[in-house]
C-alpha cells in the first residue's frame, strides 16, 4: 500500500491488486473438484438503497460480471473506501480482462455442467450481453 497523490482526488493510500477474476474462476475449475453450483451476478434487490439480499435468495443471483468486480481502495477518511469505475474514470489504470473474466466463467460453469444464459436481456436499469453488464460502459 502507498500514499499517492492525484489531482482532483487528493492524497490517499492506494494499493494494485494484482489477480483478476479470470484467475480464480480458472483456479476454481481446476482445484474445486466437488463444486456444483457457483454464483457470480447480480440482483435487482441490491438497486434499492440499504437493501441486505437475506442468504436464501442468494441462489436468485443472475450470472453477470457487474462493472464494479473490479474496484479500487482509496484508503482516505472517507466514509467508502472503495469505489468504481465511475467514481474513479481516468484516475485509475483499470483491467482490460472482459473477455478473459468471461471465458474463464463460461468454462467453469461447463466444468461444474451449471446452466446459464449468455444471451441478451435487461436486469433493471443493467443490460447483459453474454454474461457482461453493458449498460455502464
Amino acid at each position: 500500500m502507498k500514499l499517492q497523490t492525484s489531482e482532483g482526488m487528493g492524497e490517499a493510500w492506494h494499493h494494485h491488486y494484482p489477480r483478476r477474476w479470470n484467475e480464480y474462476f480458472c483456479s476454481f475449475e481446476k482445484h474445486l473438484l466437488h463444486l456444483r453450483r457457483f454464483a457470480i451476478g447480480h440482483s435487482n434487490e441490491w438497486d434499492l438503497q440499504y437493501v441486505v439480499m437475506p442468504f436464501e435468495k442468494e441462489r436468485d443471483l443472475v450470472p453477470v460480471l457487474m462493472r464494479d468486480r473490479y474496484m479500487a481502495f482509496d484508503g482516505d477518511l472517507a466514509v467508502a473506501h472503495f469505489h468504481s469505475l465511475c467514481e474513479y474514470a481516468g484516475h485509475v489504470d483499470w483491467p482490460h480482462c472482459d473477455d478473459e473474466d468471461r471465458e474463464a466463467l463460461k468454462a467453469l460453469y461447463r466444468k461444474i455442467k451449471q446452466q446459464v444464459d449468455y444471451g441478451e436481456f435487461t436486469m433493471g436499469e443493467h443490460k447483459v450481453a453474454d454474461l457482461m453488464d453493458v449498460c455502464s460502459r
